[in-house]
């Protein structure tokens, strides 16, 4: 049987979690580096990531005071422990009330939100067991999802065959979305290959039998044809992998890494071509690929960034997105025709408000407060001393750093 925790996060409740997280810790005080911390610099922390908990939704901003927040990262360590205290004193007092249901702690599996155990009684008991566990925390409901023959857990089903022995194959969950990295997708081959190699691999450790791998493998047979990987393919990174099962496993490189951008499978060929042309077999050369589509739409707000006040942007130039990153710009002497390129992946109107900042402390370590200081120094300094343009929007921050070295 396995039961699963309904909404965890927004369940836990914050300060009965902040109590027995402070007690794990403080339990376990001399098996953990603290860093240097005090138990009372630890709770002071503590109270801070869970008591001044704050997310936006749209342009509001919420103060969060019910669970613990989606996304941060204290919630699973703090959840984790808060779940094992309370299912240690589950099982501790269903033990003590029920010793005739009598529930080992060492056959009992959980995965944070997920447990797993084989129930050796009834099926009445069962779901009073599941009653009991549901009532025991207010806070916490548990559901339930039984079977006489299979279950699945995870990624794994658990069976139970005709002799009573229990057999394991990989499962994948009806709604997988099927995607995995696609074999058009502008990644070097050997990625590819070894992602394949990876999904043959689970499958092959999770099944417990011939049958119930070559049930496996079948799944990851449909997994890879619906991403594009061609037949071929398929086939020999099976056969590698039944392989490699068979053969001890190669040592790691002991050398060097090189790492070089990604730009097609050919250059990649000739870069290791070229090492070892030139003797240095013993650095390997790793390719680094560039930004994915989804670095690129995490963090995409809900509406536009609005300008800030007194913006120094906005003040020097006309019909200029302030709040662009990844920009090449240039920046224009009003008294003279001097001008000047720049570059930066901070929102524009920071960087200006520093090179206005610098002119009008006189400071000399920045291109443009020294052109003033050496050319204009007599001239009163307002915001409209020079004027600014974006000359280009860059995807990365290796192609902006090209493209600044170009127009320069």
């Amino acid at each position: 049987m396995s039961l699963d925790i309904s909404a965890m996060y927004t369940r836990i409740p914050i300060d009965d979690c902040k109590l027995k997280v402070l007690g794990f810790v403080a339990s376990h005080l001399f098996d953990l580096n603290m860093f240097g911390l005090s138990l009372a610099d630890f709770e002071n922390l503590l109270h801070t990531v869970m008591n001044e908990s704050f997310f936006q939704f749209g342009e509001r901003k919420f103060h969060q005071v019910l669970g613990l927040g989606m996304g941060h990262r204290y919630s699973p360590p703090a959840a984790n422990i808060y779940v094992f205290i309370l299912e240690v004193d589950l099982i501790t007092d269903w033990n003590r009330q029920f010793p005739a249901l009598f529930i080992d702690l060492d056959d009992w599996f959980r995965a944070l939100d997920d447990v797993f155990t084989i129930w050796k009684y009834s099926l009445e008991s069962l779901h009073d067991f599941h009653k009991y566990a549901s009532n025991y925390n207010p806070n916490i409901k548990f559901t339930l999802e039984w079977s006489f023959s299979n279950l699945s857990y995870l990624d794994v089903t658990i069976s139970l065959n005709s002799n009573t022995e229990l057999t394991t194959e990989l499962y994948i969950k009806p709604t997988h979305s099927g995607v995995s990295l696609n074999y058009f997708s502008r990644h070097p081959r050997h990625v590819l290959i070894n992602t394949a190699k990876n999904h043959y691999r689970r499958a092959q450790r999770l099944s417990s039998s011939p049958e119930a791998k070559s049930r496996s493998f079948m799944k990851i047979d449909e997994l890879l044809t619906a991403n594009n990987f061609p037949g071929h393919v398929i086939d020999g990174v099976k056969r590698e992998v039944n392989l490699s099962s068979q053969s001890p496993s190669k040592p790691r490189s002991t050398g060097s890494y090189l790492s070089l951008p990604f730009v097609n499978d050919n250059i990649l060929s000739l870069c290791k071509k070229a090492a070892r042309t030139c003797g240095i077999e013993e650095v390997t050369i790793i390719s680094k690929p560039g930004a994915s589509l989804k670095r690129m739409f995490t963090s995409t707000p809900f509406s536009p960034p609005k300008c800030p006040r007194n913006c120094s942007v906005c003040k020097t130039a006309d019909n200029v997105s302030c709040s662009a990153r990844l920009v090449v710009y240039q920046l224009s002497c009003s008294i003279c025709e001097a001008t000047y390129i720049g570059q930066t992946a901070r929102p524009l109107y920071k960087r200006i408000s520093e090179h206005l900042s610098a002119v009008k402390s006189k400071e000399d370590d920045l291109t443009i407060s020294t052109h003033f200081g050496e050319h204009h120094f007599d001239v009163p300094i307002g915001d409209r001393n020079f004027s600014c343009i974006i000359l280009d929007k860059c995807v990365d921050y290796r192609c902006m750093m090209i493209t600044e070295a170009i127009l320069i």
